[in-house]
């Protein structure tokens, strides 16, 4: 009877546990993903993004926290602060005083610009491992009583029941089947883009909200065909299509969508590209494919961000200074119609990292403060963005030579994008600057069997092989890229290099030599490797002549485009130490691109007895 009673009687909760369960400061562990995100707003933040130093503290003490590796005041010292890994922390109190502003820098942020938002990180006293909080919304006010609240109830759904009726029709998702792209001819460096660009696809239709996404079998059975499409499809149309390479690495892909009722073609496209562009870009490239299926198929418009922002995605990398510049104000007018449109943060980053590479004088502080903050505001809207990430990553790789920070980024943005090449290159060559040259080689492999047959990934894994004295491997490398890009001087530089190392110093300076008369203009890569071997064959007049091609000995200062490393490496062939010292010394002031292979470059082994060397690969630490 008991049992009985209970089960007719209402069952009421105490809101005294309700309200204990509910309260406002109930915390709940944060994902990686949200601490990244959070770690972003921070640093994005304009008390953070003019405080360098509490910047990189605090970047350096998340992330490594989220690896699960060790934080000491000795490692702080010297990967933020720039201290010899023997400093001594007792006497030189750093990192504790600096730890005590980033803690109350924390505390004013919070107090701020970071008030509302859901995730908190601290740095409590007494140590350096950061602690990450995840709070509670607030609750609503109580509801009003249960009769009122059905009344309001009903006189809403009266006065609503037409608008929703038209906000239902008009809002309701058209269906869409999307069929495996075929790749047509026997061009192999396309079939690995076809299932990934199958999915982007799916995934663009699937994000835009405008449609719903079935899947179907390979196109080449229903493509055309009106009955089978009928049967196998209860959606309204089906997108189908082919992809196969051309000359030139380039790639073509031709879209169908078809009426699944009649199969009737509704809509064509046809689209060409250089492969690795478009392996690339194909998160853009589906995207805007979404947009225009909509506005064909269901009339609807493409957001007003789009315009802008497909124009800068084309405009981007073109390598062509006023282009770059066109597409950094497209960028900014597409953030302007949607601030919280992350692909266009991260477009921002990359076109302002682009200008920089592209034009020295347009390479200055304030671009890279923009490009870094723009990467951290992607970041920040969302923290998947693998572009954002890479562009994060290559900052700290080539600008702040923070390599274990790049590591840490480029590693994500691997992780989110595995088809996409720069993340990829970037992430190897991060590894290599750290001395893991077993991982360094292995991030290519993984590359290698996601994506097509791409110079640049057999130029960057054929320079693995030199840095870990691989050169029989190395020279293989070389002369399969000669085979496949035969008018660009990668794969004679490989080559010519592994035959130097292994004393063919004449049979290199041919490579070299045959290298250059390919291109149109000279390639210091490869100028400087001929320099050298002109120093090891003795021929110093030639050596000095090749190094005047690419150095202007008279210029007053020394930037990181003067190829410093270059001029080290052509007086270290001649024996002349004093002024191989004295540019290596340049080329490590200068922050030049190439330094940070200087322990680990074969062509610097007979200066490493003296003790300048061992200060010089220290700095790097």
């Amino acid at each position: 009877m008991g049992y009985q009673g209970a089960r007719n009687r209402p069952y009421v909760i105490d809101s005294k546990i309700v309200n204990a369960i509910l309260k406002k400061d109930t915390e709940f562990p944060p994902s990686a993903s949200q601490i990244r995100a959070e770690l972003q707003r921070i640093l994005a933040a304009p008390a953070f993004a003019s405080a360098r130093r509490l910047s990189g503290f605090l970047e350096y003490a998340v992330s490594a926290a989220l690896d699960g590796e060790e934080i000491k005041e000795t490692l702080i010292g010297v990967a933020v602060y720039g201290r010899d890994p023997s400093y001594d922390p007792k006497s030189d109190s750093i990192v504790r005083a600096e730890a005590s502003r980033l803690r109350a820098k924390l505390r004013e942020y919070y107090d701020s610009d970071g008030k509302q938002n859901p995730i908190r990180i601290e740095l409590p006293k007494g140590g350096y491992q950061p602690a990450f909080h995840a709070l509670a919304a607030p609750q609503p006010p109580p509801p009003p009583q249960r009769g009122v609240r059905l009344a309001a109830a009903a006189l809403v759904l009266i006065l609503l029941i037409p608008v929703l009726w038209f906000a239902i029709r008009r809002a309701s998702p058209h269906s869409i089947a999307v069929t495996p792209l075929i790749a047509t001819g026997d061009d192999r460096t396309v079939e690995t883009l076809r299932a990934s660009l199958t999915a982007e696809l799916r995934d663009a239709l699937i994000g835009s909200g405008q449609w719903k996404v079935t899947a179907l079998p390979h196109s080449a059975d229903i493509a055309g065909r009106a009955e089978p499409l009928q049967l196998r499809s209860n959606t309204e149309v089906v997108l189908t299509g082919t992809i196969r390479g051309g000359v030139a690495s380039t790639v073509q892909i031709d879209l169908q969508l078809l009426n699944s009722t009649d199969g009737y073609i509704i809509w064509t496209g046809t689209y060409r590209n250089q492969v690795a562009v478009m392996a690339e870009s194909q998160k853009d490239f589906a995207r805007r494919i979404a947009e225009e299926i909509a506005e064909k198929f269901a009339g609807l418009p493409p957001p007003p961000r789009s315009a802008h922002y497909s124009r800068a995605r084309e405009l981007v990398n073109t390598g062509n200074v006023a282009s770059v510049e066109e597409s950094i104000r497209l960028f900014e007018q597409s953030i302007e119609s949607d601030p919280r449109f992350s692909p266009a943060w991260a477009g921002l980053a990359n076109a302002n990292l682009h200008l920089a590479d592209l034009d020295r004088e347009k390479d200055t502080p304030q671009r890279l403060d923009r490009a870094r903050s723009a990467a951290r505001q992607a970041i920040a809207l969302d923290a998947s963005n693998a572009e954002a990430h890479a562009m994060l990553g290559q900052i700290h790789l080539d600008r702040d030579w923070d390599f274990r920070q790049a590591v840490r980024e480029l590693r994500r943005a691997v992780e989110l994008d595995p088809i996409s090449i720069t993340p990829a290159l970037l992430y190897s060559r991060a590894l290599s600057m750290i001395g893991d040259l077993t991982g360094a080689q292995e991030a290519i492999s993984v590359a290698k069997a996601r994506l097509p047959a791409i110079p640049d990934l057999l130029f960057q894994e054929g320079s693995v092989y030199f840095l870990g004295h691989k050169f029989e491997r190395m020279e293989a490398i070389g002369r399969e890229l000669i085979a496949l890009a035969p008018n660009r001087t990668l794969g004679y530089w490989l080559a010519g290099l592994a035959l130097e190392q292994r004393g063919r110093v004449k049979e290199a300076i041919a490579e070299f030599e045959h290298g250059l008369r390919r291109v149109p203009k000279d390639d210091y890569r490869t100028l400087c490797a001929l320099g050298h071997s002109y120093g090891l064959a003795g021929d110093r007049p030639r050596a000095l002549a090749t190094m005047h091609r690419y150095l202007d000995t008279g210029a007053k200062t020394v930037t990181r485009y003067t190829l410093a490393y270059c001029a080290a490496l052509t007086y270290t062939a001649l024996k002349d130490k004093e002024t191989a010292f004295d540019w290596l010394e340049k080329a490590r002031t200068a922050r030049d691109n190439s330094f940070p292979f200087f322990p680990y470059d074969p062509r610097f082994d007979t200066l490493r007895q003296d003790s300048r060397y061992a200060r010089l690969a220290a700095s790097l630490q």
